[in-house]
């Protein structure tokens, strides 16, 4: 198990699960399938697999950990609950969400049974049940369970705690689903409130909050305050330029936090084009076709500088919708002024 585990530490999977395999076989040969040793080895086992990306083969291994433990120990059982979280998480990468969410479940039903239904951990489960429920467009099972992983937070931890944020950031985008931007921005205020004061103000998470703030004034279709929040989440970012101007963005070698002025920059395109629609002011068209040209940067930026080919296909996914806003945008230049240049 050392030889497996020191292997795994050091990125060398293939190897690592090499010996939990070899290892796997001595247990089971001297005790059978049903011992906690053998199911503590296929767990670990899933963990490499995970790790490695093959997450079908995770799924096996997982499944079999859990059988192993449920033979051991029983039903409820903190072991079991381990392993059916593990499962679910594998399921989520899968995009088999339904399957997902039925092992979180189990997992934290298994967790409160044996630990109580106010213990810390069972806020993570509910926070990712909730999380999926939204993805799923269940809002009230999704509210249900996230206001519970808020209120199991809170009583732990106190109002103030960064683990709080996660849970006041998924409750802030449903309401933003569901079209109460009101609610969508108090939550969203709190994230920024708790962030700036326990992680600082130039925190990547403060930026991503101050953006969806930002997105729920456009949702009222405030698109100039909107823009002020965008500017500010920015700033965040990367402070080498004239945030109050809504037109100038950061430039690329400046931002302390690249990847996540990804999304900013792509939202802010999509108020600035808002707004001219809004006001019909060809200028904020125009700066909506620079804060894409910026984002073009961005991109080029992340694919030359992530080393892993999955993030560099995740970016270039991002960059497809990224190139059908500029073209939409240029086009509509190209109409309202006549000038060839848009269509370069």
């Amino acid at each position: 198990n050392y030889m497996g585990v020191n292997f795994v530490s050091t990125g060398d999977l293939d190897r690592g699960l090499s010996f939990y395999q070899k290892e796997l076989a001595l247990l089971k040969e001297m005790y059978g399938g049903g011992h906690p040793d053998v199911a503590g080895v296929y767990n670990n086992m899933g963990g490499v697999s995970y790790r490695s990306g093959d997450i079908g083969q995770a799924v096996n291994y997982f499944q079999k950990a859990a059988q192993s433990f449920e033979k051991a120990f029983g039903t409820n059982h903190p072991s079991v609950a381990m392993t059916y979280n593990n499962l679910g998480a594998s399921y989520f990468q899968m995009n088999k969400l339904e399957q997902a969410i039925r092992y979180l479940e189990k997992s934290a039903k298994i967790k409160e049974a044996v630990q109580g239904p106010d213990h810390p951990d069972l806020a993570p489960s509910y926070n990712n049940i909730g999380g999926l429920y939204l993805e799923l467009e269940r809002y009230e099972e999704a509210k249900q369970n996230l206001q519970e992983a808020l209120r199991i937070r809170k009583k732990a931890l106190g109002p103030n705690h960064p683990k709080l944020t996660n849970t006041y950031s998924t409750l802030g985008n449903l309401f933003l689903e569901q079209q109460e931007p009101d609610s969508a921005i108090s939550y969203f205020e709190r994230e920024v409130a708790i962030t700036q004061k326990q992680r600082g103000p130039d925190h990547p998470y403060v930026a991503d909050a101050l953006n969806n703030i930002a997105k729920s004034y456009a949702e009222q279709a405030f698109y100039e305050r909107a823009l002020s929040y965008h500017q500010q989440a920015l700033q965040v970012l990367g402070d080498d330029f004239e945030a109050d101007r809504r037109a100038e963005n950061p430039k690329v070698n400046g931002l302390r936090y690249p990847n996540y002025a990804v999304r900013i920059l792509g939202d802010k395109s999509r108020t600035l084009q808002k707004t001219y629609e809004q006001h019909g002011d060809l200028s904020k068209l125009e700066a909506a076709l620079a804060t894409v040209q910026r984002l073009s940067e961005l991109i080029d930026f992340l694919q030359v500088s992530f080393r892993s080919e999955q993030s560099k296909l995740m970016i270039s996914e991002q960059s497809h919708e990224m190139y059908e806003l500029g073209i939409e945008v240029a086009h509509k230049l190209h109409q309202e002024t006549g000038q060839a240049t848009y269509l370069e």
